[in-house]
Protein backbone atom coordinates (compact mmCIF):
# COMPACT_ATOMS: atom_id res chain seq x y z
CA UNK A 1 0.00 0.00 0.00
CA UNK A 2 1.56 3.53 -1.09
CA UNK A 3 0.73 5.91 1.36
CA UNK A 4 1.91 9.76 1.36
CA UNK A 5 2.00 11.58 4.41
CA UNK A 6 -0.07 15.01 4.27
CA UNK A 7 1.52 17.09 6.96
CA UNK A 8 -0.63 20.40 7.60
CA UNK A 9 1.57 23.38 8.61
CA UNK A 10 -0.46 25.83 7.13
CA UNK A 11 -1.97 27.45 10.30
CA UNK A 12 -0.97 30.83 12.25
CA UNK A 13 -0.27 29.02 15.53
CA UNK A 14 -1.97 32.17 17.25
CA UNK A 15 -3.26 30.38 20.05
CA UNK A 16 0.51 28.90 20.52
CA UNK A 17 2.35 32.58 20.22
CA UNK A 18 5.06 30.89 18.15
CA UNK A 19 5.14 28.77 14.90
CA UNK A 20 4.16 25.11 15.57
CA UNK A 21 5.32 23.84 12.87
CA UNK A 22 8.97 24.95 13.91
CA UNK A 23 8.97 23.52 17.14
CA UNK A 24 10.33 20.48 18.50
CA UNK A 25 11.73 19.40 15.48
CA UNK A 26 9.05 20.52 13.59
CA UNK A 27 7.96 19.57 10.46
CA UNK A 28 11.75 17.79 9.94
CA UNK A 29 11.20 15.47 12.18
CA UNK A 30 7.68 14.89 11.39
CA UNK A 31 9.14 14.01 7.96
CA UNK A 32 11.71 11.85 9.49
CA UNK A 33 9.44 10.38 11.85
CA UNK A 34 7.30 9.31 8.64
CA UNK A 35 10.03 7.88 6.82
CA UNK A 36 11.42 5.78 9.44
CA UNK A 37 7.74 4.47 9.80
CA UNK A 38 8.07 3.42 5.98
CA UNK A 39 6.17 6.17 4.53
CA UNK A 40 7.23 6.29 1.14
CA UNK A 41 6.09 10.19 0.25
CA UNK A 42 5.51 12.70 2.31
CA UNK A 43 3.89 16.93 1.16
CA UNK A 44 3.86 19.52 4.02
CA UNK A 45 0.95 21.48 3.21
CA UNK A 46 2.07 24.85 4.00
CA UNK A 47 -1.14 27.86 3.67
CA UNK A 48 0.04 30.06 1.65
CA UNK A 49 3.17 29.91 -1.46
CA UNK A 50 5.46 32.47 0.86
CA UNK A 51 5.51 29.86 3.16
CA UNK A 52 5.68 26.85 1.22
CA UNK A 53 8.73 28.38 -0.23
CA UNK A 54 9.88 28.63 3.33
CA UNK A 55 10.29 24.56 3.81
CA UNK A 56 13.05 22.36 3.04
CA UNK A 57 10.59 19.59 2.15
CA UNK A 58 8.14 19.45 -0.64
CA UNK A 59 5.89 21.85 0.49
CA UNK A 60 2.72 23.32 -1.07
CA UNK A 61 0.43 26.37 -1.01
CA UNK A 62 -3.25 25.14 -0.02
CA UNK A 63 -5.17 25.68 -3.51
CA UNK A 64 -7.41 28.71 -4.50
CA UNK A 65 -10.42 28.87 -3.38
CA UNK A 66 -9.73 26.81 -0.32
CA UNK A 67 -12.34 27.25 2.59
CA UNK A 68 -10.84 25.12 5.23
CA UNK A 69 -8.80 22.53 5.99
CA UNK A 70 -11.36 19.97 4.78
CA UNK A 71 -11.27 21.78 1.03
CA UNK A 72 -7.83 21.48 1.87
CA UNK A 73 -7.78 17.24 2.03
CA UNK A 74 -10.26 17.60 -0.68
CA UNK A 75 -8.11 18.92 -3.10
CA UNK A 76 -5.14 16.10 -1.94
CA UNK A 77 -6.85 13.82 -2.07
CA UNK A 78 -7.46 14.14 -5.93
CA UNK A 79 -4.27 15.24 -6.81
CA UNK A 80 -2.55 12.20 -4.69
CA UNK A 81 -3.19 8.58 -5.69
CA UNK A 82 -3.59 5.61 -2.80
CA UNK A 83 -3.65 5.98 0.88
CA UNK A 84 -3.29 9.68 2.37
CA UNK A 85 -2.01 9.60 6.39
CA UNK A 86 -3.14 12.89 7.98
CA UNK A 87 -0.28 14.35 10.58
CA UNK A 88 -0.87 17.66 12.24
CA UNK A 89 1.95 20.14 12.50
CA UNK A 90 1.74 20.00 16.11
CA UNK A 91 2.59 16.32 16.46
CA UNK A 92 4.74 16.62 18.74
CA UNK A 93 4.41 13.05 20.23
CA UNK A 94 4.09 11.51 17.44
CA UNK A 95 6.95 8.85 16.39
CA UNK A 96 7.22 6.08 14.32
CA UNK A 97 6.19 3.02 16.19
CA UNK A 98 2.76 4.75 16.64
CA UNK A 99 2.75 5.65 12.79
CA UNK A 100 3.24 1.94 12.20
CA UNK A 101 0.90 0.88 14.54
CA UNK A 102 -1.73 2.72 13.18
CA UNK A 103 -0.49 2.05 9.57
CA UNK A 104 -0.99 -2.11 10.53
CA UNK A 105 -4.23 -1.46 12.51
CA UNK A 106 -5.96 0.64 9.56
CA UNK A 107 -5.94 -0.69 6.07
CA UNK A 108 -9.05 0.51 4.55
CA UNK A 109 -9.17 3.97 6.69
CA UNK A 110 -9.67 5.11 10.06
CA UNK A 111 -9.22 7.73 12.76
CA UNK A 112 -7.35 7.21 16.09
CA UNK A 113 -8.19 7.63 19.34
CA UNK A 114 -6.30 9.80 21.71
CA UNK A 115 -5.51 8.69 25.29
CA UNK A 116 -8.42 10.23 26.48
CA UNK A 117 -10.58 8.62 24.21
CA UNK A 118 -11.24 11.38 21.88
CA UNK A 119 -11.48 11.02 18.04
CA UNK A 120 -8.37 12.64 16.57
CA UNK A 121 -9.26 13.74 13.00
CA UNK A 122 -5.99 15.21 11.90
CA UNK A 123 -4.51 11.60 12.46
CA UNK A 124 -6.50 10.00 10.03
CA UNK A 125 -6.08 7.70 7.47
CA UNK A 126 -7.88 7.59 4.17
CA UNK A 127 -7.67 5.17 1.29
CA UNK A 128 -8.04 5.35 -2.01
CA UNK A 129 -11.74 3.12 -1.17
CA UNK A 130 -12.87 5.64 1.56
CA UNK A 131 -16.03 7.54 0.59
CA UNK A 132 -16.08 11.09 1.49
CA UNK A 133 -19.69 13.15 1.70
CA UNK A 134 -19.34 16.26 -0.96
CA UNK A 135 -21.05 18.67 0.91
CA UNK A 136 -19.34 18.52 4.15
CA UNK A 137 -18.20 21.43 5.64
CA UNK A 138 -15.47 20.95 8.42
CA UNK A 139 -12.56 18.62 8.46
CA UNK A 140 -14.81 16.09 11.31
CA UNK A 141 -17.95 16.26 9.17
CA UNK A 142 -15.86 14.99 5.96
CA UNK A 143 -14.38 12.63 7.84
CA UNK A 144 -17.08 11.57 9.88
CA UNK A 145 -17.69 7.86 8.71
CA UNK A 146 -14.24 6.86 9.29
CA UNK A 147 -13.91 3.91 12.11
CA UNK A 148 -12.60 5.14 15.41
CA UNK A 149 -9.09 3.14 15.67
CA UNK A 150 -8.34 2.37 19.75
CA UNK A 151 -4.54 3.21 19.86
CA UNK A 152 -3.60 1.46 23.05
CA UNK A 153 -0.03 2.30 24.58
CA UNK A 154 0.28 5.00 21.03
CA UNK A 155 -2.72 7.02 22.05
CA UNK A 156 -0.77 9.64 23.63
CA UNK A 157 1.41 10.08 20.29
CA UNK A 158 -1.85 11.29 18.58
CA UNK A 159 -2.31 14.38 20.72
CA UNK A 160 -1.79 17.46 19.18
CA UNK A 161 -1.20 20.36 21.06
CA UNK A 162 -2.92 23.79 20.28
CA UNK A 163 -1.52 26.59 23.29
CA UNK A 164 1.65 26.92 25.55
CA UNK A 165 -0.76 25.60 28.45
CA UNK A 166 -1.40 22.53 27.02
CA UNK A 167 2.45 22.00 26.12
CA UNK A 168 3.06 22.56 29.49
CA UNK A 169 0.67 20.55 30.99
CA UNK A 170 2.14 17.87 29.22
CA UNK A 171 5.48 18.64 30.49
CA UNK A 172 4.72 18.30 34.28
CA UNK A 173 2.46 15.56 33.66
CA UNK A 174 5.59 13.62 32.31
CA UNK A 175 8.39 14.94 35.01
CA UNK A 176 5.53 13.17 37.45
CA UNK A 177 5.51 10.08 35.53
CA UNK A 178 9.23 9.82 35.83
CA UNK A 179 9.36 10.72 39.50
Amino acid sequence: MKVTGLIFAGGQSRRMGQDKAQMYGGVERLCSVLSQAGVEEVVVLAGTQERADGFAQDAVADPEGANGLHDVIRWARRRLKGTLLLVPCDAFLLDAKAVKFLLQHVESGGMPLDEEGHRQPLFSIITAETVLPEKANSVSALLSALPSVPSGMHAKAFTNFNTPDEVERHRLEHRRGQA
